[in-house]
This record gives C-alpha cells, structure tokens and sequence, in this order.
C-alpha cells in the first residue's frame, strides 16, 4: 500500500476522469492503485489476487485521489453515507510504471526483454505503511493468454526494480 503503486509512465490520449461509489465509509483507496469494477453497477472496489483474466475481472481505471480517509474530502456519491473515488478510466494506449511481484524475474535488460508483450496478472500482497495496513498492487511474472495486463518495453537501467505494463481493452469496465 503506498501511493502511487502504478503510474503513467506513457500518456497517449487526455482522457476525463470520473467518479464512482465506493462500498462504504470503511473503504480506504489511495492514489496510483487500480480499482476493480462490478458491471451494471456504479460501485467499484479492491482488485484482488491474480486479477486481470479476460472475461471475468473488469478495471475501472486507476485511482487519480482517494477516498476520505486519505485526503480528507469526501467526493459526492450517489448514495447517501457512501465516499466517491475519482478514477482515470482505463486506456489501452497508456502505458504504467508498476512494482513488479519478483524483481529478480525482470533483473536485466535480457529478462525484461523476454517478457515484453507477455500477458501478466496483477498480484496483490498486505503490507504495512508506518502502522497503516494495506495492499501492495505488483505485476506478476507468470505468463497467460487469457490474461490482460502485458509487458511493454522499458530501460531496466533507467527504471530499475520497475516495470512497464498496459491494459488489454477487454479489462475495461466499458468494452
């Protein structure tokens, strides 16, 4: 859990962001993670472990700010009692800057190469920032071909212990 797990490393288009329901005052986001989605609803919620299959796991985009508990506003909602998160809608042509789960598997220029166009999962792990629990969100090295999150080219020497990942359009909560 800190903030800024993913970043824009890339931005190809401006896109607006918007405002989803969050499930509950308890929910607590911070800025640079990504956000899951539930279709037909406008609530969205944590990613999980192993998240990014096609067809079943849905993102909302990455969180832009958080929910109350990390910046001290509350963003209008729908309902009442529950907190907004504003969220960057997910981009096929934008590229981020992740922690990767191993850093060992993508250690040298040579491994990150043989990884580029990979189709990977996010991995999810608790973690612990000065006394606060949370979720660490990291790009796994397991690769799948129904999985949305792929490896794309970086300078390991430029960005070491970083990885650069872009979304498949059919994790978008709107394909």
């Amino acid at each position: 859990m800190s903030i800024g797990d993913f970043k824009i490393l890339e931005l190809a288009t401006e896109r607006g962001s918007r405002v989803y329901n969050t499930t509950g005052t308890a929910f607590i986001a911070l800025g640079g993670e990504p956000i899951a989605h539930a279709l037909n609803t406008n609530v969205v919620q944590y990613v999980t472990n192993n998240f990014g299959n096609i067809g079943t796991d849905y993102l909302a985009g990455i969180i832009l700010t958080g929910t109350q508990a990390e910046i001290g506003e509350l963003y209008p909602a729908q309902s009442t009692g529950v907190y907004g998160v504003r969220v960057l809608p997910l981009n096929n042509e934008v590229t981020y800057l992740a922690n990767p789960t191993s850093t060992t598997a993508y250690a040298t220029q040579a491994l990150y190469n043989a990884m580029v166009g990979s189709s990977v999962l996010i991995q999810t792990t608790v973690t612990s920032v000065n006394g606060v629990s949370g979720t660490a969100y990291t790009v796994g090295n397991t690769t799948g071909t129904a999985y949305g999150v792929v490896i794309m080219p970086l300078d390991v020497v430029a960005y070491p212990g970083k990885v650069a990942v872009a979304f498949r359009k059919q994790l978008s909560d709107l394909n």
